[in-house]
């Protein structure tokens, strides 16, 4: 998840970067932001983003959470599953408010 306006860096910026690295190249990366202008579309699309998010349009965030919560695997939690080289299960997360 990237948000184009980012205080030191300017998000596309920083998604170039990350494109450039390769071992982060393959990432999925989604945009949320409150920009609607065209150019910060194109240049994220041309920087292979798999989903471009303004933030005004709710309907597309529920969407967004509800694939997060798939994808975390619980129905209460929006982090994300880190790669652990431990056994122990990690701590449940808050509920969603």
């Amino acid at each position: 998840m990237l948000d184009l306006n980012l205080p030191r860096l300017p998000g596309l910026d920083l998604l170039q970067t990350l494109r450039s690295e390769s071992r982060l190249a393959g990432c999925s990366v989604a945009v949320l932001t409150s920009s609607t202008a065209d150019a910060d579309r194109a240049r994220a699309r041309s920087l292979g983003v798999s989903a471009y998010l303004v933030k005004s349009d709710r309907d597309a965030l529920a969407k967004l959470v509800g694939l997060m919560r798939v994808h975390a695997g619980t129905t209460n939690s929006l982090c994300l599953p880190l790669r652990s080289t431990s056994s122990a299960a990690p701590a449940p997360a808050a509920p969603l408010r």
